[in-house]
């Protein structure tokens, strides 16, 4: 180690400085609370001795490609790069500058990890690994950590102030500072209770076993090929935690990336299953890309997952950019759970088979089991997106996709499952197993319908429109219509005596409800405000804007984002609290026949 002296101060003062005799950078010390005398404790030699039982440098290089060789052929992404690369690199802290400040229970629980792979290419491998592991020096029994994220109101020579990534003078200074920690780094090591690697039959063992080596690494080898969903129940099934990780095989973990954030929502409420930000590690050159802070899972309905901006109403509730975004689906290759509702809920569908379409039907079954899902902006995971699976599937990957799937809108997308079949006509007639189980699983876990799940957690998914019928919204007598434009230049609308047939309505009267939007050609029914007393415009139709939201709710028309309902005062078409008691809000919708 460095000579060096540590500057220790109490909660709410400076944070850890760690110097050389000749200072060169300084970091933050977040989470650590350090009160009374301190004093520097090294490392004991045992742990020293028993990280030193893995040799990376043989570990490694009995893999590495050959001269000519083609990098991607193997592993779908530039093998060469990622070889030349540090099994401890640093990458730059991504997150939301204000999540520096948030604080955390200083008794988190600890976790299982739990990572599976099939031939993964050794690097990769070996990076996922050893960023879970711990981070920081033992400072008189209290451990001091660094995210890698630099103050910027030091007077430090050769200090260059940047609120978005650490500036070293070089890399060696970096590399030898992070080689000082008790092991590798990026995750404390009481919050890790051991790394669980299931080895999906990969050709070589050894790629597994001789990472038991680095302590609280434990392999399993299945002795077939399982695929994902079946190795990570196994994985879920010897974990002694009582908080599981998943993650793939081909990540890197930004700074507190898991045991605050993540952890944090879990212990606060156990039907919670989170997912961090995950960036993206470029499969050509291996560079470290932040993803944006602004996206959730969606899907469409081939059930085929993307991602997509979160939704403006959602935007606008979010008052601070560390709060949690509540998404429909996740990604799935990367998220926490509590083990005990994990089992509750059924654990995975191991009748599926190798990879795809696991992600939905967990998705399903937590929200419409009584769960939730949440993506934590201040946790985040870099990973490895490939263009092509690098392994065969038995049945060939669209098949298994398809099987997959299938298996998922059958037992949880009720009448829905007509358009998973429409946008996936392949599916039709494919076998997909029994699924008694998993529809006696439901039952007994008492779980809501799909159509609550599209009203309640993912209304923008868009029913496909079907011969839609236009009609009337009537009032008693009254129906109501476009008015003309208003001294702003606006299409209000409003109610007016109901004039020619339901068949046969004036234009100016015809509407069409195509939820979530009430339609009267290109225009649609927008709210001006969200508050009490909003004025009712006709705007050109966008199925994103919160504004142009609604249900018919019995015979209440209400704006899905303010839920407020249209009411009639006197010919004028405004939002109000919702009474039912007010015959102004009482409407009829009714559709030509």
């Amino acid at each position: 180690m460095p000579a060096a002296f540590w500057e220790l101060r109490g909660a709410g003062q400076a944070p850890c400085l760690p110097c050389c005799r000749r200072p060169t950078k300084l970091f933050t010390a977040q989470s650590a609370v350090l009160t009374g005398a301190a004093r520097v404790t090294r490392v004991p030699q045992a742990e020293k001795s028993s990280l030193r039982g893995l040799d990376e440098k043989a570990y490694l290089s009995s893999k590495l490609l050959k001269a000519g060789e083609d990098p991607y052929r193997q592993h779908a992404f530039n093998q060469m790069e990622s070889d030349k690369l540090s099994s401890d690199r640093p990458i730059r802290d991504t997150r939301h500058y204000r999540c520096a400040s948030v604080h955390y229970d200083a008794d988190l629980p600890a976790t299982s990890i739990i990572i599976t792979f099939h031939n993964e290419a050794r690097s990769t491998l070996l990076r996922t690994v050893k960023r879970r592991q711990c981070g920081g020096m033992v400072l008189g029994g209290f451990r001091c950590r660094w995210n890698a994220k630099v103050r910027t109101d030091a007077k430090v020579p050769g200090y260059k102030q940047n609120k978005q990534k650490p500036l070293f003078n070089n890399d060696e200074v970096l590399l030898s500072f992070l080689d000082s920690c008790s092991v590798m780094n990026r995750t404390p090591a009481n919050l890790i209770q051991e790394i669980i690697l299931v080895d999906d039959f990969s050709s070589d063992p050894e790629d597994c076993q001789l990472l038991t080596k680095i302590p609280k690494i434990k392999c399993l080898r299945n002795s077939r090929r399982e695929g994902l969903i079946r190795s990570r129940v196994r994985g879920a099934e010897v974990a002694t935690a009582e908080i599981l990780t998943f993650l793939d095989s081909h990540c890197e973990v930004n700074s507190e990336w898991r045991p605050q954030p993540m952890l944090q929502r879990v212990k606060e409420d156990y039907t919670r299953v989170v997912s961090p930000i995950i960036d993206v590690i470029s499969l050509d050159n291996f560079a470290y890309l932040a993803a944006s802070a602004d996206l959730r899972g969606g899907f469409d309905w081939s059930l085929h997952f993307k991602w997509e901006q979160i939704p403006i109403e959602q935007k606008m509730s979010r008052t601070d950019p560390t709060q949690s975004i509540r998404t429909p689906v996740i990604a799935g290759g990367i998220f926490v759970i509590d083990k005990s509702w994990f089992n509750h809920l059924g654990k995975y569908d191991t009748q599926m088979d190798i990879w795809g379409g696991e992600n939905f039907e967990l998705s399903f079954r937590v929200w419409m089991c009584g769960g939730s899902l949440e993506i934590v902006p201040c946790s985040r995971v870099g990973h490895v997106f490939r263009k092509r699976h690098p392994y065969d599937f038995p049945e060939g990957n669209a098949l298994t996709y398809i099987k997959n799937t299938k298996r998922t809108a059958e037992v949880w997308m009720d009448e829905y499952k007509q358009y998973y079949y429409e946008a996936r006509p392949s599916a039709i007639g494919k076998s997909f197993g029994s699924i008694a189980d998993r529809m006696e699983q439901r039952r007994k876990l008492n779980c809501k319908s799909f159509q609550w799940y599209l009203e309640n957690v993912y209304p923008e998914l868009k029913v496909p429109e079907k011969d839609l019928v236009p009609g009337i919204i009537r009032q008693g007598g009254q129906c109501l219509e476009s008015w003309g434009q208003d001294t702003a230049g606006n299409s209000v609308a409003g109610v007016g005596g109901c004039k020619g047939t339901v068949s046969n309505p004036p234009v100016s009267q015809e509407w069409v409800f195509s939820d979530p939007l009430i339609r009267q050609q290109d225009k649609c029914l927008s709210i001006t405000s969200f508050s009490t007393g909003s004025q009712i415009t006709l705007e050109a139709c966008n199925q994103k804007d919160g504004r142009q939201k609604w249900k018919m709710k019995g015979s209440f028309i209400q704006h899905f984002v303010s839920g407020l309902c249209l009411e009639n005062q006197s010919s004028r078409v405004v939002t109000n609290p919702c009474q039912s008691d007010r015959p102004g809000q009482q409407w009829e919708l009714l559709q030509a026949t």
